[in-house]
C-alpha cells in the first residue's frame, strides 16, 4: 500500500497548486489596487473640479472688487436720462380707500423723494462701472403739485396750491442736491415742464400756459437756489422740448396731457404713437418722454413714467392695474445712438 501511495504522488501537481494559490493571491491584491486606484481617480476629479471652481470664483471676486468708476480704455460714452414727474405732493391717498394698496401724504412724500434720489444715484453709479457717463439729463415732467383742478381736491388735499407749490419746490431742491453732489458728472441738463394740474386757469390755455402756471415760478426759484455751473437749466415757454443727445439726434419731452386718450384695449399705444408721428412731421426725435398717465411704459419711440403718488382711488375705480410708485432712468449709448437701458426707480 505504501508503494501505491508513492506511485500516486506527482510533484507537478503540488507545484500547480502552489502556482494557483499565488495567482489567487495576486488577483486579490489586484482587486484591492484597482479599488484604491478608482478611489484615487475620483478624489483627483473632485480636486480638479474644486480648483476650477475656486479659480472661477476668484475671477468673479476680482471683477466684483473692481472700483466704481475705474477708468478703462474699453469704456465708451453714454448719457443718463432721469425722468421725475407727477409727484402730486399735496394729495392724500388712504389705505382704507385703496384696500391697503397705497398710502400717500406729505410725510410719505418726503420719504419717497429721499428714496428716489438715493436710488437714482445708485443706478447711475452702477452704470458708470462700465460706461463713461459725463452727462445726465434730468427731465422734470410737471404735475409736481395737484392744486385745485377738481372740486374734490379742494376738499381733500393736504394743503392749498400756493403752499403745495412751496412744498414741492423744497422737495425738488433736496433731491437735485443729492443727485448733483453724489454723482460724478461734468454736466447736468435739467429740463423743466409744466403739468396740467399747476395751472391757475379753469382750462388749459395754449397761448399763455407758461405765464399762468404755479410750476413756472417754482422752477425759477429752484434755479436761483443753485450756484452750480455744471447745471444747465432749461425752463422753456414751449410745452414741448427737444434735447440734443449726439449730433443731429434729439429726444422729445413734454408733460403728456397733449395726447388725447379716452381708454381702449391698446392703451396708449395707438394715441401715443399717432401723436408722436405727428410731432415727427415737424421735428424727428429718437425717443419721446412723457408723464401724465401715471403708468410705466416703454413703447417704440415713446416712454411713459409712473407717478410718485402711486395707485389711488381713481385708478381703483376705473380698474387700472396696480403698480408700485416709481420714476425712471434710461441710458443713451452715444456710440450706437440708441437707448440701451430702461429701468424703473422704485420709491416705496
Amino acid at each position: 500500500m505504501l508503494n501505491n501511495a508513492l506511485d500516486s504522488y506527482d510533484p507537478a501537481d503540488k507545484a500547480s497548486e502552489r502556482l494557483e494559490a499565488k495567482i489567487r493571491l495576486l488577483e486579490g491584491k489586484n482587486k484591492v489596487l484597482n479599488s484604491r486606484l478608482t478611489k484615487a481617480l475620483e478624489v483627483r476629479d473632485k480636486l480638479e473640479a474644486t480648483l476650477e471652481a475656486r479659480a472661477q470664483l476668484g475671477e468673479v471676486e476680482r471683477l466684483l472688487a473692481k472700483p466704481v468708476g475705474e477708468k478703462s480704455k474699453r469704456k465708451h460714452k453714454g448719457i443718463a436720462v432721469v425722468h421725475w414727474s407727477d409727484w402730486h405732493v399735496g394729495e392724500v391717498v388712504s389705505k382704507a380707500k385703496t384696500n391697503g394698496k397705497n398710502e400717500f401724504n406729505p410725510t410719505v412724500c418726503k420719504r419717497r423723494v429721499e428714496k428716489l434720489a438715493e436710488g437714482t444715484v445708485k443706478l447711475i453709479r452702477l452704470l458708470q462701472q462700465d460706461i463713461t457717463i459725463d452727462e445726465t439729463v434730468l427731465i422734470l415732467g410737471g404735475d409736481f403739485i395737484t392744486g385745485y383742478l377738481h372740486p374734490e381736491l379742494a376738499e381733500t388735499n393736504s394743503m392749498g396750491p400756493v403752499e403745495e407749490t412751496y412744498f414741492a419746490q423744497q422737495q425738488l431742491i433736496k433731491a437735485i442736491e443729492i443727485l448733483v453732489e453724489s454723482v460724478t458728472c461734468k454736466k447736468f441738463r435739467v429740463v423743466c415742464h409744466r403739468g396740467n394740474h399747476g395751472r391757475t386757469t379753469k382750462k388749459m390755455q395754449f397761448k399763455n400756459d407758461f405765464e399762468t402756471s404755479h410750476e413756472t415760478l417754482m422752477y425759477w426759484n429752484i434755479r436761483d437756489t443753485f450756484n452750480e455751473n455744471r447745471i444747465d437749466w432749461v425752463i422753456p415757454e414751449s410745452e414741448i422740448v427737444y434735447t440734443e443727445m449726439t449730433k443731429g439726434k434729439f429726444i422729445r419731452s413734454s408733460h403728456g396731457h397733449q395726447i388725447r386718450y379716452n381708454g381702449g384695449v391698446g392703451g396708449l399705444l395707438v394715441p401715443g404713437t399717432r401723436w408722436r408721428l405727428k410731432q415727427d412731421e415737424t421735428q424727428k426725435a429718437i425717443q419721446t418722454f412723457i408723464g401724465h398717465f401715471h403708468q410705466d411704459n416703454w413703447m417704440t419711440g415713446l416712454s411713459v413714467v409712473n407717478c410718485l403718488k402711486g395707485w389711488d382711488e381713481y385708478a381703483q375705480a376705473f380698474g387700472f392695474a396696480y403698480t408700485p410708485p416709481s420714476q425712471k432712468i434710461c441710458l443713451y449709448d452715444c456710440k450706437r445712438e440708441v437707448f440701451t437701458f430702461n429701468c424703473p426707480i422704485f420709491c416705496d
